[in-house]
Formats: structure tokens, C-alpha cells, sequence
């Protein structure tokens, strides 16, 4: 998780969540003084560590780091039972705000977030006089490119902002509905620090744009971030205004229960064996040996590949894939062209490179979808997504592949790859991308669709 804190600009808060939740639990200490142990903890420890061990067999670093936070609560449990954690279970909540992102939920949540920010920031450069083109989160300005932020990574400051929200808040004082409140303040605030950031850079850039996309960039980004520390000190002031309704302190057990050490000594049993199987996990780890994807077959079928390319530098560094793709291929002279995108990821234990779905990266780029559904071919199931951009429309056919299977859904995939971890020790996986322009029907890409299917499943096995 620390790695993940450390390279993800939206996790840096990761390094003091741990600390503020400590702080808490040591300001509540005196009322841990009313100990009921209970069984329930095992519970908790055990499917904290099936979690655990579930992350590192392919789930993804998500899984596995809640899987801890659900063994620190049965170690709570087992120590001193409900009474402690409803003492401890903010400080607990908090924990939340350090787990890595599980990227392909998160993005389709913030999303609309990046699209209305993006309009706001483009709203706002206009007024100032300011030239600028909007293409779903990219916002053309004087022939460059500026994104709100990344196409598809989510929106700034939303996770920072809203723990330091929920922290404030207990800081200050709010309890119940009004500390909720203040967190949930925290999504319109990340929302205009984002617009406001990305329409000061735009302004820059009509003037300077080597020192708007510098210098400028990163100044404005501390500022934003000052900006909304301000405004939410602002918003705990309002909120202090209402009225409590807290409803009084909550009743207290009459008494503490003789600690269960046997409970103690059974979570760390559970945690001990735990944590050796999830070490010996990568080592006995198969090593793809996978060709490269510049080695696709030039010829599929009756389909010859009419010209590559190199994919975009910016849509590779949010892809993070390990190898990438981009064809176009046509079924005969004259005929149109496909573009077929493939990018392959060779393992998914770690969790640091996901695949970015379709569905979040095409309308970032300011492809609306017309219609989603998901179709039937020979050799497993495809999205079909068609999308339009003012007069240009397109349709795109997309699914996920392992060696042994293929899948339309993200939620699909990933019990694919925990299983593929533990029956091939592999979980490596492709995600796959035809793109017909035009608003035609997509039988030519249904036809192409099955023969990609099993040049990919040949290769990758």
C-alpha cells in the first residue's frame, strides 16, 4: 500500500490516515476501558485473511489491503468485543481512505465528476475571454491538449479531500449526521478546485504554454489544494450553525467480560499461517512466456493488415500495460478498415496496472455512448459500444482474454483471474478493442471479433 501512497498523486494522503486513526484510538482510550470479548473476531480474522490470501492469488492489491482492515477489526472483536468497536469504528473507517483504488469502479463512479468539472473549467476560461474546444474531460486550447486530470483516473483531490473532511470534522467537534455531512461537502469542493485549476492553466495557456503546462501546472495544484483546505474550514463553520440532534451519548455495557485469550491466540493463529501461504503466493507464480504482439499475424482469415501504428503516448502511460497493440486490418482492396487495439497485461497479482475499460476512457475523450449491450460470437461474449462525438460516430467491439477464457464483463475477468491464479498459477490478460467508424452495423468487427479470439488464445497459452 505504501508503494501504491507513494506513486498514485491521489493516495499521497495514504501516509497519514494510519497516523490519524492511531490518534484517535489513543483519544479514546479511557473508553476502552469496558471490554466484552467475543467469538465474532475469528470470524472477522478469518475472512480478513481468505481476503488476503484472495488479493495475492490475482484479485489485486484492493482486495488484499481490505482484507486487513477486516482482520484488524476481529483482532478488535476478539480483544474486546462490540463494546470496543463501536468505540474504535471511525478511526477504523478511516482506514478506508488508505486502500488502494480499485481502479475499474472508481473511474466509472468519478467519471461523471471529470465530465462536469471539465465543463465548469471550460464555462470558466470562456468568461475570461479565453478560446476553448471541449472533448469529454480534454480541453483543446491556442492547438494543445489539457485534461481534467488524466482521461481516465478519476478526479483530484476527491479521496484527499474527503478524509481530511471527515478528520476535520471530528476534530471540531461533529458527531453523527453532521460529520457525514462535512464529508460529503467534500465532493462539490473537489469538483471546483478541479475547474478552477484546469481554466487557470487554460488561460495560461493562450500566453505561455510551456510555462502552463510547468511551472504554472504545478503551482496551481498546491493552490487548488490550499483553496480547498480554506473553503472547507468555511463549511465546518456553516455546519457548526445547524442544529445536533445526536441523540445523546450511547449506553455503555454494565460491565467488562474476563478476556478470551484462547479468541487472542486463535486470531493469531489464523494470521500466522496466513502469512506465510501469501509470501509463497508469487513464487510459485508461472511466468508467461508470451510473444510479442509486434508478431501478430499480418493476415487473419480473409483479413490483411492494411497499416500500424505506434499507440499515443499519453493513452500509454495510462494504460501501464506491459505490451501493446495498434492495427488496422481490412477483409479485402477498398474495403474499410478496423482498428484493433490490444493491450496485454502480464500479471495482475500486484494490482498497479489494470486495464481501463472502454466504457470510462472513450466518453474521458469525449465519445458519448448511443447504445451498450452485449453480444454472443463465436468463442465467448463482446461489449458492443456505440459512441458519437458531434458528426462522427463509431462502433466499438471490446472484451477481456485470458489464455483459457474470454469475458465482456470487468466484474467476470477478475473471477477469471483468481481462478486462473490458482488453477494455472498465471493471471495474466488482454483487453481487446475493434473500432468501426461510421454508424453501420458492426458485422464486419463479429465476423473479425472471433478470429482475433483465437490468434490471442493461441498466443498467449
Amino acid at each position: 500500500m505504501a508503494t501504491q501512497w507513494y506513486l498514485d498523486e491521489d493516495m499521497g494522503h495514504g501516509f497519514l490516515v494510519p497516523l490519524a486513526a492511531g490518534c484517535i484510538v489513543w483519544q479514546q482510550r479511557k473508553r476502552l476501558a469496558v471490554a466484552r470479548p467475543s467469538a465474532w473476531g475469528l470470524v472477522f480474522v478469518l475472512a480478513g485473511a481468505a481476503l488476503e490470501l484472495t488479493g495475492a492469488v490475482g484479485a489485486g492489491l484492493f482486495v488484499g489491503s481490505l482484507g486487513f482492515v477486516c482482520a484488524l477489526a476481529g483482532v478488535v472483536l476478539a480483544a474486546g468485543g462490540f463494546a470496543w468497536l463501536r468505540v474504535l469504528a471511525f478511526p477504523l473507517f478511516l482506514l478506508v481512505f488508505m486502500l488502494p483504488k480499485l481502479a475499474f469502479v472508481y473511474n466509472q463512479i468519478t467519471l461523471p465528476l471529470q465530465l462536469l468539472a471539465s465543463q465548469l473549467a471550460a464555462a470558466l476560461a470562456r468568461v475570461v475571454g479565453t478560446s476553448v474546444l471541449r472533448e469529454g474531460n480534454v480541453l483543446q486550447v491556442a492547438g494543445h491538449s489539457i485534461a481534467v486530470e488524466e482521461a481516465c483516473n478519476g478526479i483530484r483531490y476527491l479521496l484527499s479531500l474527503a478524509f481530511v473532511a471527515l478528520l476535520w470534522g471530528h476534530m471540531a467537534g461533529l458527531r453523527g449526521w453532521r460529520r457525514a455531512l462535512m464529508g460529503i461537502c467534500a465532493l462539490p469542493l473537489a469538483i471546483l478546485v478541479n475547474a478552477l485549476r484546469v481554466a487557470a492553466v487554460a488561460v495560461m495557456c493562450g500566453y505561455n504554454y510551456p510555462l502552463a503546462v510547468g511551472a504554472f501546472h504545478d503551482a496551481s495544484g498546491w493552490a487548488a489544494l490550499a483553496l480547498a483546505l480554506v473553503l472547507l474550514v468555511a463549511v465546518e463553520r456553516g455546519i457548526q450553525l445547524l442544529p445536533a440532534g445526536d441523540g445523546g451519548p450511547e449506553p455503555q455495557p454494565a460491565g467488562s467480560a474476563p478476556v478470551r485469550t484462547v479468541w487472542l491466540m486463535g486470531a493469531a493463529l489464523i494470521l500466522a499461517v496466513q502469512w506465510p501461504l501469501m509470501r509463497a503466493v508469487p513464487l510459485m507464480d508461472a511466468a508467461p512466456r508470451v510473444p510479442p504482439l509486434a508478431l501478430f499475424p499480418e493476415r487473419l482469415g480473409a483479413w490483411r493488415m492494411t497499416r500500424s501504428a505506434e499507440v499515443p503516448p499519453l493513452e500509454a502511460a495510462n494504460l501501464k500495460a506491459d505490451d501493446s497493440l495498434l492495427r488496422y486490418y481490412a477483409e479485402a482492396a477498398g474495403a474499410g478498415e478496423i482498428e484493433l487495439r490490444v493491450a496485454y497485461y502480464a500479471s495482475e497479482r500486484g494490482g498497479a496496472s489494470q486495464p481501463h475499460s472502454p466504457k470510462v476512457c472513450l466518453p474521458a475523450g469525449g465519445w458519448m455512448p448511443t447504445e451498450s449491450r452485449v453480444l454472443r460470437v463465436q468463442g465467448g461474449e463482446v461489449n458492443l459500444y456505440k459512441v458519437a462525438k458531434g458528426d462522427q460516430r463509431a462502433t466499438v467491439l471490446y472484451w477481456y482474454q485470458t489464455p483459457w477464457q474470454t469475458a465482456a464483463s470487468e466484474w467476470t475477468m477478475k473471477a477469471l483471474v483468481v481462478a486462473n491464479g490458482i488453477l494455472h498459477r498465471r493471471t495474466d490478460l488482454a483487453l481487446v478493442r475493434l473500432v468501426v467508424p461510421g454508424d453501420g452495423a458492426p458485422d464486419a468487427a463479429l465476423r473479425f471479433a472471433p478470429l482475433v479470439m483465437s490468434e490471442l488464445r493461441a498466443r498467449l497459452r
